[in-house]
C-alpha cells in the first residue's frame, strides 16, 4: 500500500505553525515582564511616598498629643501600642505584635530616645526596619523633611538639621545600599 502526498503544491498556508505562535507567546511574555517590572516599581515607590507621609502625620500627632508633659519624661514608656490612638488609621490597622508591619517585610518600632543631646526622653524615635534599598530611598527623603534627624542603622547620623536642608546623594546613599535597610527618624 502506497501512502500518498496530500501536499498540494503552491498551495496557500492557513494559520500560524506551532514555532510561529510559540515565537509569538515569547515575546509577549517578555514585554508583560517588562510592563510589571516598570509599573511595579512606580507602584512600590507611591506606597513608600504614602507610608513616609504616613509615619510623619503619627510622629506629629503625637509630638502634640505629648506637648504639654515636660521634655525630660515627655516620650518616656512610648511605644507602639501605647502611640496607637496617635497612629493614622493604615498605620494603626498595621499593628501586629507590638510592631507595625508594613509591605516588603518592613517593621516599625517606637520608642523614647535622647539622640539629639538633651536629657531624659525628649524625643519620639521610629525605627523602620527592613527597607528594600529603593523604598528606604524614597521614605528617608521624604521622612527628612518632617524630622530632625535620621540616622542609619547603626545609630550615625546622617542629617541633623534646623532647616529644611535636602538630604545629599551621598547621604541617602550611606542609608539605602543594600537590599534590607534600617533607619531611625528622631521628631
Amino acid at each position: 500500500m502506497k501512502i500518498q502526498n496530500t501536499h498540494i503544491t503552491g498551495a496557500k498556508q492557513n494559520g500560524f505553525t506551532m514555532i510561529e505562535l510559540g515565537v509569538t507567546l515569547v515575546i509577549m511574555a517578555i514585554l508583560a515582564a517588562g510592563m510589571y517590572s516598570i509599573v511595579g516599581g512606580k507602584v512600590d515607590d507611591a506606597q513608600a511616598q504614602s507610608y513616609a507621609q504616613e509615619i510623619a502625620q503619627s510622629a506629629m500627632n503625637l509630638k502634640n498629643r505629648h506637648a504639654t508633659q515636660p521634655p525630660a519624661v515627655r516620650y518616656q514608656g512610648i511605644d507602639v501600642s501605647s502611640a496607637e490612638s496617635a497612629l493614622t488609621q493604615t498605620l494603626s490597622q498595621s499593628i501586629d505584635t507590638g510592631q507595625v508591619l508594613l509591605d516588603w517585610g518592613v517593621t516599625i518600632d517606637i520608642s523614647s530616645s535622647n539622640n539629639m543631646g538633651a536629657a531624659g526622653n525628649t524625643n519620639q524615635k521610629w525605627d523602620i526596619n527592613g527597607l528594600p534599598e529603593a523604598q528606604c530611598r524614597t521614605m528617608i527623603a521624604l521622612l527628612a523633611d518632617s524630622f530632625a534627624t535620621v540616622l542609619n542603622s547603626s545609630n550615625n547620623v546622617i542629617k541633623a538639621r534646623a532647616t529644611n536642608d535636602r538630604l545629599e546623594p551621598s547621604e541617602i546613599d550611606s542609608a539605602c545600599s543594600s537590599d534590607s535597610n534600617d533607619i531611625a527618624a528622631v521628631m
